[in-house]
């Protein structure tokens, strides 16, 4: 049986927000261990891809969860590409799935990972009215 490796986790937007993002979240609960890519509009496909791939290797494994912004994109689609083996790319990123990020455990795989992360962003969604 092979040796169990923590997921890897690369946060992917358009523009800053994954920066933006990965900050405000680090401020909050402390170092979240991952990889940041900021596609920036007008940014070669090229250019994207191998950023990526410089991220995945900083991760050293091949299980890697992507949290894109939205699902369809550019981005997304590249993150797509390079799932490789037990990685999974994950859309609609948000501050509360970078909170739970802290505490996650990340030692049963980028599915799992990922199945976490959903549920605490669809938890974290809430309508309020005037009359509510």
């Amino acid at each position: 049986m092979g040796e169990v490796s923590k997921t890897g986790v690369v946060v992917v937007t358009h523009g800053d927000a994954a920066i933006d993002m990965v900050a405000a979240a680090e401020r909050m609960v402390g170092r979240l261990d991952v990889q940041v890519v900021a596609v920036q509009a007008g940014e070669e496909r090229k250019a994207i891809e191998e950023r990526l791939s410089v991220a995945c290797k900083k991760l050293s494994t091949e299980d890697v969860l992507f949290l894109v912004d939205l699902e369809g994109s550019t981005p997304f689609n590249l993150c797509c590409s390079h799932c490789a083996g037990t990685s999974v790319v994950l859309s609609g990123m948000n501050l509360p799935m970078l909170f739970k990020l802290a505490t996650a455990d990340r030692m049963h795989g980028a599915a799992t990972l990922a199945e976490e992360l959903k549920a605490t962003a669809m938890k974290s969604i809430h309508i309020r009215s005037s009359g509510h």
